[in-house]
């Protein structure tokens, strides 16, 4: 398995961040993206679905959080596993409130909306076609067989497994760090300190690739041997202390493990081809482009 190939599967960032910041770029980066479309209300949820949260009237069901685990899924690979269930819940609640302020105001009757309607209306046509003539038509045997021949040149990587208090000042961390050397328990400085979701597992994140995280945190946990302590470490998300647990190097995963990822790495390889075939039915000419992005004199 080339490494290239499975990168995204093996070391996704795995970093910390604290929920309320996690929340806060779910709803900066995924807000612009999707805030033009209007959910549908109801008083239950419709046959089949069902109903994880209300909102005044209106339901979300668990169909909504698949479609929006879908959507942000780039974005939620920055939040430890636990916290995902409740940023995606909480950004569909915070959506479903202000859709319902804006249908109350009058903005469905805005042109703008129609306009942005239609436009995501032609983007859920392009991911159902795709989905229907492309993934659906890809097979067990197919997908197998591509993760055998990717298998076959993976490359193994050094990994450390290790804890961390984060805090949110480098004397904050001196402080936790003279703690923990004076023999309080790391595990539990980590639950009653740390300011991100992992606190509440001992600070626990887990086995890590020198790629999965920050450059300056990889290089502090991989300098450290089995049972050392790191001094105070800054990263984009504050001041880390950082203890390595263990070290190995990597297997390959599990087939069942990833079979969903290589079936979509497949369905993108096919649906660029498909969209080539696509390409050669239809005549396309561009009579606006002329002058369009050209900055004024």
């Amino acid at each position: 398995m080339t490494f290239s190939f499975f990168a995204p599967l093996l070391f996704a960032w795995r970093g910390t961040v604290s929920r309320c910041a996690g929340l806060l770029v779910v709803t900066m980066l995924v807000g612009g993206l999707v805030g033009g479309i209007t959910p549908v209300r109801a008083q239950s949820a419709p046959a089949g679905e069902r109903t994880i949260a209300t909102v005044g009237d209106s339901v979300v069901t668990d169909m909504d959080i698949r479609l929006a685990q879908e959507e942000l899924g780039p974005v939620l690979v920055n939040l430890q596993p636990q916290a995902r269930l409740g940023a995606v819940i909480d950004y569909l609640v915070s959506r479903r409130i202000v859709s319902m302020e804006a249908t109350g105001g009058g903005l469905e009757s805005d042109p703008d909306f129609d306009r942005r309607m239609g436009y995501y209306k032609e983007r859920v046509l392009y991911d159902l076609y795709l989905e229907r003539k492309v993934a659906d038509e890809i097979g067990e045997d197919e997908v197998r067989s591509r993760y055998d021949a990717e298998i076959k040149n993976f490359e193994p990587q050094e990994e450390v497994s290790v804890q961390h208090i984060l805090l949110s000042s480098k004397a904050d961390a001196q402080t936790a760090l003279a703690d923990v050397r004076s023999g309080e328990s790391f595990t539990i400085v980590a639950e009653e300190r740390s300011i991100d979701d992992a606190g509440t597992n001992g600070g626990r994140i887990g086995w890590i690739s020198r790629e999965s995280v920050d450059p300056a945190f990889a290089e502090a946990a991989f300098a450290l041997d089995i049972g050392e302590i790191s001094e105070p470490v800054e990263t984009g998300f504050g001041w880390h202390i950082i203890k390595m647990d263990g070290e190995r190097l990597s297997s390959p995963p599990a087939y069942d493990a990833v079979k969903a990822q290589v079936k979509q790495v497949i369905a993108r390889e096919k649906g660029t081809q498909r969209l080539e075939e696509l390409r050669d039915k239809y005549e396309v000419t561009l009579p606006g482009l002329a002058g369009v992005g050209q900055g004024g004199g």
